[in-house]
């Protein structure tokens, strides 16, 4: 992809909405969720090269960040939803549940910011430490 992400470009959308059920990530809060064929691994190359396309798509500003919100925010609102969870129960067995999904959710961010340049890194860091409680 990063080799190819030049002639890519425009056909991310297109892209995108072709594998939109492949990222998905399992929740063990929502019951109509099962877990899915694909590995961790394969959901964190997923994951990293969809941002990859995004950011290198030649696509206006505003669109690229639409597409990045849409990818994270499910993520980010999961990753709400588990540490509240988490942090409420006192079932040992409930609590590794959670804390596996949480660091999915953790891993599969770190891999989204490989499509960003370091100085974005940098920039998004820092952005996200200023308006965020954790």
């Amino acid at each position: 992809t990063k080799d190819l992400k030049s002639q890519m470009s425009g056909f991310v959308e297109k892209i995108l909405n072709s594998i939109q059920d492949l990222l998905v990530l399992y929740n063990p809060l929502d019951t109509a969720l099962t877990p899915q064929s694909l590995s961790s691994d394969d959901k964190l190359f997923l994951y990293e090269t969809v941002s990859l396309l995004i950011v290198s798509s030649n696509l206006d500003a505003k669109v690229k960040a639409q597409l990045m919100k849409s990818l994270l925010t499910p993520i980010i609102n999961s990753f709400l939803l588990l540490i509240n969870k988490y942090c409420s129960t006192q079932d040992e067995k409930l609590k590794l549940v959670y804390a596996t999904s949480l660091n999915v959710s953790m891993s599969v961010t770190t891999r989204v910011s490989k499509g960003f340049s370091n100085l974005v890194k940098v920039c998004c860091l820092l952005f996200f430490r200023r308006f965020t409680k954790f």
